[in-house]
């Protein structure tokens, strides 16, 4: 409905002294606007109104890093979730088993969270109750009591591509033997993906993914933070490499066999490409990583 000019600022005078109140009266302020509307659209304040829970959805969060997408996720909790509309009806459900040396005091303060492996039941009823289901990091496999509530699905936040992951190892046929560190279907994951309603790309590299997907996709690129940003060093050139990430299929240290230098990785990883490939890294300094370093 237009008003008038003058019927805007008598609106407005009407409604000033009930604005400045400490503590608005929504009744009052309805009864003063219903006034300027027409016969067919009147507001009605609702008492007692119960707003329905809304599940953030991730494998990792809190003081356990794991790898990239738990920091992202540490980040996301941090600076977004307080800012979305009504943030104590927001819950994290953490897709896997409590950590044994989780600290509850390493997620922001009043966020409800649950941990799926300490009762199952309890996830259940988190998503029967709630109305929506926005994913900040899957597992790239499927989770049956996850795919049951499809319905609810509506963003997805997509960190690595599992398609994309395994042409990684395809280019080199050796490598096509390293375990992935978890289960990946990358078929499944493509229909699961394509259930949400929109999916936003949070890779560092450009994807095929927005491509597979192009209506509702959205890129952010990723950042890489580093807390000690120390002056370039006069070592350069002393023929040593280092590499300091999680290794894994798609950011393998294969490259390092025939070098020298270090790593700061897992220890875990490193075994696992030893032992099925003949990149034995014999001039590499292993140090295992840890969150605190």
């Amino acid at each position: 409905m237009l008003l008038e000019d003058w019927q805007k600022e008598k609106l407005k005078k009407e409604l000033e002294p009930f604005l400045n109140e400490k503590k608005l009266n929504p009744t009052k302020i309805a009864e003063i606007i219903n006034q300027y509307l027409g016969l067919t659209h009147k507001l009605v304040v609702q008492k007692n109104m119960k707003l329905t829970s809304k599940i953030l959805l991730t494998t990792g969060a809190g003081n356990t890093v794991q790898g990239g997408a738990d920091i992202w996720v540490n980040n996301f909790l941090e600076h977004v979730w307080p800012n979305l509309p009504y943030p104590k009806t927001w819950k994290l459900l953490i897709d896997s088993k409590r950590p044994v040396n989780f600290d509850d005091t390493s997620l922001p303060k009043g966020l409800k969270f649950h941990f799926h492996g300490d009762d199952p039941e309890v996830t259940r009823r988190w998503l029967e109750e709630c109305s929506e289901i926005h994913s900040l990091h899957s597992h790239y496999h499927k989770r049956p009591h996850i795919w049951e509530f499809e319905d609810k699905f509506e963003s997805i936040f997509v960190h690595a591509y599992p398609r994309e992951m395994n042409e990684t190892l395809d280019k080199i046929p050796e490598l096509k033997r390293l375990q992935y560190n978890t289960n990946v279907d990358a078929a499944w994951v493509d229909d699961y993906i394509s259930t949400f309603k929109r999916r936003v790309w949070i890779g560092c590299n450009p994807t095929s993914m927005i491509d597979e997907y192009p209506n509702y996709t959205y890129s952010i690129p990723n950042y890489y933070e580093f807390k000690h940003n120390l002056p370039l060093t006069n070592h350069v050139d002393n023929g040593k490499v280092g590499f300091a990430s999680r290794a894994e299929s798609r950011k393998c240290l294969h490259w390092l066999h025939g070098q020298k230098g270090l790593a700061l990785t897992s220890q875990f990883d490193v075994k696992n490409l030893k032992e099925t490939t003949t990149y034995t890294l014999p001039n590499i300094d292993i140090y295992q990583w840890d969150p605190n370093i």
